[in-house]
This record gives C-alpha cells, sequence and structure tokens, in this order.
C-alpha cells in the first residue's frame, strides 16, 4: 500500500509519490528489517523526481506558512535559513554545546501553525534556539506511516544552551501548550501530561560518522571524550552516563498482556501509526493477529486519524463477517491511548510471495508440468479473486487498495482479502488516498471519487503481476505494456486470450467474459 497525497491544486504523476507506504500480514516470512528500511530510503530519492534520484533535503518549498510567520515576527538579532528539512532560527552569535537536552514538540495538521505561534513566542522571549519543518508537505512526511520511528513526530526541535535553561524553557512550553494534542514522540519522554512536549539527550551539533555501508551515523561523546552513536530509538533511551533531570527511569517491558487477554509473541512489523502483532488469546488458546492504532496520528489532511481508519476497517470486516472472505474480526478495544483490532490468523501468501515461489520464469530449469500448474492456479486465483471481489460489491464496498500484497492465497487457491484501512463503503463523502501505484486506475489516482471499476483496473494488473510483478515499470513506459504482457505470455505458454482479458478489465469493460 502506498499513501497518496495529491498537493493543492496540483496534478502530482503517479511518480511523484508524496507519502507510501507498504506493509504485510504474512507473519510466516521473517523479513529483513534492514532491507526494507533500505528499499523506502530509495523511494524517499524518487519524490521530487520520478526519474531520477534527488536527495529529499533538496526540497525547497514554493510556499510555507510555517516560514512566512516566522519570518514575519523575527525579532531583532535572529536570522532564519534552510538546513535539510527544516528552518532553524537562532539569536546571532549563539553558542550551542554539541549535546545535551532537547525539547521536541509534536502537532497535527490542523494545530500546527497555531503550535508554531505558541511555542515561538516563548522561544523568541527566552531566547532559545530551535527549528520547524519546512512546510506542511514535510511535516506530513515527517508524520507518515514509514518515516523512521526514531525521528518521527517532531515538529519544533528547541536546543536549550544548558540543563538549566532546559528546565526552565520546557516548564514554560508545557503551560503554554498543554491544551493542544499531538502524537506521542517514540524517542523521546513525555513532559509531565504533555500531549506535544517531549525530551531527549542527544546531539545538538549535527556530527556523524561514515559506516563501512556508507551510512552517516549520528555520534555524540561519551565521559571519556569518545564518539559514540546517538542513539534514536523508538522508545526512550538516555545514555547510560545520563540522569534525567525529572528522574524519568525508562520502561522495561517483558510480556505484554492487552485487555488482561491478549499476550503478544511477537511483532510483525512496526510503523509510526502502530505495530501489527502476533499474539495467543489466553481464553480461547487461539492466535490472533492484532492491529494498533497510535493516538493523534492525521493519515489525511483532512484529520481523519489512524483510530479513525482502524474503527472504520473493524466496522467493515464486521459487515463482511460471514461471507469468508476476509478475516473474521474478533474484538476492537482501546488500551491506554491505542486502539487495537484483533482478527483471526489467517494462514497463507501473499499473491506476491506466492508469484515469487511458483512462477517458472524464477525457476532454474522449470518442467512442462511447472507451466501447466502456474496456468491452472491462474485460472483458480482469479476466479476466486473476482468472486470475491464482487460480493464485496454486492454490500457495497469498494476495496480500492487491491495489489498482490493485500491478496492471501492459501493451499487449496482459496482467496481472502486483508488490510481494509483504504476501503470504502458507497455514499462515504471521503476516503483515504491508500493506493499502490502500478495497481491503482488513474482516477483513483487523481482523488476521484471511489467506485467498483478501480477493484476490476486492480484485478487485470494483478494478472499482469502473476505473469512478472513489475507493475511499476509501465510508470516509466506506458508504451511497453502491451508489448511486455504479450512477450510473457509466450514465455509462460499462457493463452494470448489473457491479454483480452486483462484489457478488458482495464477499459471497464468487466461484464460478460470468462476464464
Amino acid at each position: 500500500m502506498w499513501l497518496v497525497h495529491r498537493q493543492q491544486g496540483k496534478k502530482l504523476p503517479v511518480s511523484l509519490v508524496r507519502v507510501f507506504d507498504f506493509s504485510t500480514r504474512d507473519i510466516k516470512i521473517k523479513r529483513n528489517k534492514k532491507i526494507m528500511y533500505q528499499f523506502l530510503d530509495y523511494f524517499y530519492y524518487i519524490l521530487l523526481d520520478g526519474l531520477f534520484y534527488k536527495n529529499i533535503e533538496e526540497y525547497v518549498p514554493e510556499q510555507s506558512v510555517f516560514y512566512d510567520y516566522i519570518k514575519a515576527n523575527l525579532p531583532k538579532g535572529w536570522q532564519i535559513e534552510k538546513n535539510g528539512l527544516w528552518f532553524y532560527t537562532y539569536p546571532k552569535n549563539t553558542q550551542l554545546p554539541l549535546q545535551g537536552w532537547k525539547i521536541h514538540i509534536s502537532a497535527r495538521q490542523n494545530n500546527s501553525l497555531d503550535i508554531l505561534k505558541d511555542a515561538s513566542s516563548i522561544l523568541f522571549e527566552e531566547g532559545v534556539s530551535f527549528k520547524f519543518s519546512l512546510d506542511k508537505f514535510i511535516f506530513s512526511l515527517i508524520n507518515s506511516k514509514n518515516w523512521h520511528r526514531g525521528g518521527a513526530g517532531k515538529f519544533i526541535t528547541v536546543y536549550p544552551e544548558n540543563t538549566e535553561q532546559f528546565k526552565s524553557v520546557i516548564e514554560s512550553l508545557y503551560q503554554k501548550l498543554q491544551h493542544y494534542e499531538g502524537p506521542y514522540i517514540l524517542s523521546d519522554a513525555r513532559y509531565k501530561d504533555a500531549k506535544v512536549v517531549y525530551y531527549r539527550y542527544g546531539g545538538v551539533a549535527p556530527r556523524t560518522i561514515l559506516s563501512v555501508e556508507g551510512y552517516h551515523i549520528p555520534v555524540i561523546n561519551d565521559p571519556e571524550g569518545n564518539m559514540v552513536p546517538d542513539i534514536r530509538n523508538p522508545f526512550y533511551t538516555p545514555p547510560d552516563w545520563v540522569k534525567d533531570p525529572f528522574g524519568k527511569e525508562p520502561k522495561r517491558y517483558k510480556d505484554i498482556l492487552l485487555k488482561n487477554r491478549y499476550k503478544v509473541l511477537s511483532s510483525i512489523t512496526y510503523n509510526n501509526t502502530g505495530g501489527i502483532y502476533l499474539a495467543i488469546d489466553t481464553f480461547t488458546n487461539s492466535k490472533v493477529v492484532i492491529k494498533e492504532a497510535r493516538s493523534f496520528i492525521d493519515v489525511d489532511e483532512s484529520g481523519l486519524t489512524a483510530q479513525d481508519v482502524l474503527k472504520k476497517e473493524y466496522e467493515i470486516l464486521k459487515e463482511i463477517e460471514y461471507l469468508h472472505i476476509a478475516p473474521r474480526a474478533l474484538d476492537l478495544f482501546k488500551e491506554w491511548e491505542h486502539l487495537f483490532l484483533v482478527e483471526e490468523l489467517v494462514e497463507g501468501q501473499d499473491l506476491r510471495e506466492f508469484v515469487a515461489v511458483n512462477s517458472p520464469l524464477l525457476k532454474i530449469n522449470p518442467s512442462i508440468r511447472d507451466f501447466e500448474n502456474y496456468l491452472e492456479n491462474f485460472k483458480k486465483i482469479f476466479v476466486n479473486l473476482i468472486h470475491s471481489v464482487k460480493i464485496l460489491h454486492q454490500h457495497g464496498i469498494v476495496f480500492r487498495d487491491l495489489s498482490h500484497n493485500n491478496i492471501l492465497v492459501s493451499h487449496d487457491l482459496t482467496i481472502k482479502l486483508i488490510d481494509f484501512e483504504s476501503a470504502y463503503f458507497k455514499g462515504d463523502k471521503r476516503w483515504l488516498h491508500i493506493l499502490t501505484p502500478g495497481f491503482a486506475s488513474k482516477e483513483a489516482l487523481e482523488g476521484k471519487a471511489p467506485s467498483e471499476n478501480d477493484d476490476y483496473y486492480a484485478i487485470a494488473q494483478n494478472m499482469v503481476a502473476y505473469l512478472f510483478p513489475a507493475n511499476a515499470f509501465f510508470d516509466l513506459c506506458p508504451l511497453c505494456r502491451e508489448t511486455y504482457i504479450e512477450e510473457l505470455l509466450k514465455d509462460l505458454h499462457f493463452p494470448k486470450e489473457i491479454k483480452n482479458i486483462i484489457n478488458a478489465l482495464s477499459n471497464k469493460n468487466h461484464a460478460g467474459f470468462t476464464i
């Protein structure tokens, strides 16, 4: 899944996906998280240019309400300058320490400018340096689902000159901002009961060392003067030699029992909106999947939150509970500030993995029988998929993000649809732009009202991915599509009529055909 944001007043090509996201529910696969984050890093480099890699830090906003306000209210003797994804604001000739206690302020889309106004008034008065997000696009990116969790949610960073100033300023900010709501900053400790004021110890001056893998690792000095990594975990972890100024101790969790019932066994995946976990229901002794949604995480510019989306997913799963085309929703509950959805555990492979394991084109010496089986599997899988989608439509639901990640194939080739985050009830007045380039229709990518045709278009693109999963390639070369499909059908010894089916589904002509 990719979360697509469209810039106001501008039509962005598919290659300029603003914020993207992918996830998997196949808990059998132990995915290499390091590889996953490298994969995400590559795509941050195409946000500014769809054809060439470009560092996201080269982004220059055309307009920024954040900058405009600070610039208009900048005190005499202060200056503002861009560095990377931030505008730095500081008194001239200020001398900051290399490292120390920093304050982070989170925000939501609908209160970000107000928070900046209130926070900056205190910081200007106290003469404390700070930085803030370039604009609302960068702010949404930093708050997006797959931004590095150790750095996510930080709208404003405040740089006190010493611990005494830190204590004074954080209390002043708390008094001014305590009525606001924003995401919990995972790397930090919360100050008192504030929803937007957090702090951590770390580097102030940007210092890095180059790792053997080519990554720039942030560093600080230990008491002996040695450079050590400035660890930015998605949980509060001050250096061993540093004492928290308010006596707060990092929390250590061992066994986690949610709702005094669900024992978490392992994490399937993590992201900024929350994790997905494998757990056991201690009441029934059965394994379940638990999806988590953190509070005050905006998933689009309308103010829709991650918890709103999870509630909607629960409602849809309950609506189709007895249709046997999706996991059953077993429970929905809130614990602390987080919302949790419990689903039955469904065994199987997503369609992407099924292709990787079974495609004859990916085998060294495929047999004739391999090709025959792959064709028979194609027929069964897509007959079942079309049947499942038609059932959804009969119940007034458009799935929308029907990519090969969200189609679970069981051992008998029956289908379960998973991850209903972007699913749409007909008649809803708003919908999420959670889409996968290469699978989403042109109309969907342009933000038009969801329709059943979007799902049929996606079925066609899944057929193409079944031949060979390289759908995003067509964004670079649309004219290659016909030849690509024809050649793959020949290589797989598939009947050429499959191309007609793909084209019919792609062109909204899905009535009256059979596989």
